[in-house]
């Protein structure tokens, strides 16, 4: 999931290949994501709306983390550089 949601290519140190995320990282963000839309489906109900389907995606889901990334290189045409650390680089050296 690292890979295809674009985590796996910032996380690294240059020259080296990409860094596994460490833990269960996509696992406890969807498992936020989905704690969230619940307590707001919740939240619907209770105002007298009618209640929605909930559908979380990992992939979405780490693909939003990674959205400023994204975002950088749509305006500014400058890709993350893989050799940064720290946020908003990537959370590992």
């Amino acid at each position: 999931m690292a890979a295809r949601s674009g985590w796996a290519a910032i996380n690294q140190v240059k020259g080296h290949p990409p860094l596994k995320p460490s833990g269960h990282q996509a696992g406890f963000q969807t498992g936020v994501a989905a704690f969230t839309a619940t307590l707001a489906e919740l939240y619907n109900r209770e105002n007298g709306n009618l209640p929605d389907a909930v559908d979380i995606s990992m992939l979405e889901v780490l693909v939003s983390t990674l959205s400023p990334a994204l975002l950088q290189f749509q305006y500014q045409g400058e890709s993350r550089s893989r050799h940064r650390t720290g946020f908003p680089f990537g959370p590992v050296p």
